[in-house]
């Protein structure tokens, strides 16, 4: 198999409902063996936002870590009218994004990573699961397939450039460098509603309670261990918190 190929066949998957009154339908292209995110991100909500919302104008949306594009569609289906961007280095993974998502308005695709640092980066090409590539190697050496080279942007150079003084939802899966990405946007964080992510062992989940300090945990899922996903929402919109002291907003 080459490092372009996708671990399974890909498949379609209708996703049809309603959402604020309004009726949708989509097709969702994905591999084979990765249909259980369907159920995950579009059926079970695993990246949904709290009740708390600032301004009622439609949201800004970053998907770092975007794949095959569920979590921008799910976003599109509860706010039609959001921005989102999504951030893809894969070209393969890349073209089924674009596939799912690239025809809908406001969607903007960036083919790039987003990390610490700009450069290129060695990407591991998991056997079985696009969502598994990674920057870090975190899984055992026997679950890689290959090695890719990507391109990367350092996370703080790529907010700057948008210009977005205002962001409703940060969503960050990048298996493993969830923690350099927010170090590398440092006191812009501060920009967001929510934070969305996931962790990959102990010492990051500790790291990241540490990093958003000024944002409130409402929901976590421990798969196992050292790894699982996590909800923030900025404490300013939540009623009676306020910033923690020494903590500045930008």
């Amino acid at each position: 198999m080459q490092p372009g190929d996708y671990p399974s066949p890909l498949v379609s998957v209708p996703i049809e409902g309603e959402s604020g009154g309004r009726r949708f339908r989509h097709v969702v292209w994905i591999p084979q063996k990765e249909l259980f995110r369907v159920k995950c991100v579009l059926q079970q909500a695993e990246y949904s936002l709290a009740k708390y919302r600032g301004p009622q104008r439609p949201r800004v949306v970053l998907d770092i870590g975007a794949n095959v594009g569920l979590f921008a569609l799910y976003m599109k289906i509860v706010d039609p009218d959001a921005v989102v961007h999504c951030y893809e280095p894969v070209p393969s993974t890349l073209e089924v994004l674009r596939k799912n998502v690239g025809h809908l308005s406001s969607v903007q695709i960036h083919p790039y990573a987003l990390g610490k640092t700009t450069g290129d980066v060695t990407l591991h090409l998991h056997q079985l699961n696009t969502g598994q590539h990674s920057l870090q190697r975190i899984e055992g050496e026997n679950q890689y397939r290959g090695e890719l080279v990507v391109r990367c942007r350092a996370a703080a150079e790529e907010l700057d450039e948008l210009g977005l003084n205002a962001i409703n939802a940060v969503k960050i899966d990048t298996e493993g460098c969830e923690t350099d990405i927010l170090e590398s946007l440092g006191p812009r964080i501060e920009r967001a509603d929510y934070v969305l992510l996931e962790y990959h062992s102990e010492s990051d989940r500790r790291r990241l309670d540490h990093i958003l300090a000024n944002f409130l945990l409402y929901s976590a899922n421990a798969l196992r261990i050292g790894r699982g996903t996590l909800k923030y929402v900025h404490r300013r919109l939540v009623p009676g918190r306020r910033p923690e002291p020494g903590k500045q907003q930008p």
